[in-house]
């Protein structure tokens, strides 16, 4: 609050317009994955992260969420962000329902909001192809059907970074174009890393930024 006028709101501090490593260095063991890394990714856009198995994608996300931390080195431009992750594994809660599973990071949710906000999931689980499914647990649900909930849950957390890594493995063509379809406008003006290995996933975004893992330190 302004001391000298209660009615006006302090202005909130800008937010960086970039995330930053600055000679970020992660080894595991003997096993040398990021050497002197210096690279920055814009706020508000979609990066891609492109490269093989085992190249150092997944560490790069972990890194950047904050999930692992540089044995020397630092990252600025995460401070203070809420962040929503699909890693590899789907990590649901098998013996819960696919409701309660979305509805995980909106656990305080009441009445009329929470109400709004299973309409929403209900809406985005039909457009991914998964009609009256809310109900259902996840243990009885196919290991694609798994991912679209994962991704769901993802997408509909109030976030400000997201993370995907691998995110459409296991998803046939025709589901992958609906899941993407579905949710790509949702991510609209929100900082994005999307991990895969094929180029082709890209076609789904206006201007992503490409990012190749094998050119950014070894």
């Amino acid at each position: 609050m302004n001391e000298h006028n209660p009615c006006l709101k302090e202005k909130e501090p800008d937010r960086p317009r970039f995330v930053t490593l600055s000679h970020v260095c992660k080894n595991f063991g003997a096993l040398n994955v990021f050497d002197d890394v210096h690279i920055s990714f814009e706020h508000g856009r979609v990066h891609a992260l492109m490269g093989a198995s085992g190249s150092g994608k997944t560490t790069l996300m972990r890194l950047l969420a904050g999930i692992e931390k540089p044995d020397a080195g630092h990252i600025e431009g995460m401070s203070g962000l809420k962040r929503s992750a699909v890693f590899q594994e789907d990590r649901l809660c098998e013996n819960l329902s696919v409701a309660v599973n979305i509805r995980m990071p909106h656990t305080g949710l009441k009445g009329q909001d929470k109400q709004r906000f299973l309409q929403r999931c209900e809406n985005l689980l039909r457009a991914m192809g998964m009609d009256e499914t809310l109900t259902r647990p996840i243990h009885e649900l196919s290991g694609g059907m798994k991912r679209r909930v994962a991704l769901a849950r993802a997408v509909l957390a109030d976030a400000d970074v997201f993370f995907f890594d691998e995110p459409l493995k296991g998803l046939d063509e025709k589901t992958e174009q609906r899941v993407m379809t579905a949710i790509v406008p949702l991510l609209a003006g929100k900082t994005v890393f999307w991990a895969t290995h094929r180029e082709g996933e890209l076609r789904y975004f206006s201007s992503p930024s490409l990012t190749r893992i094998e050119d950014i330190g070894k």
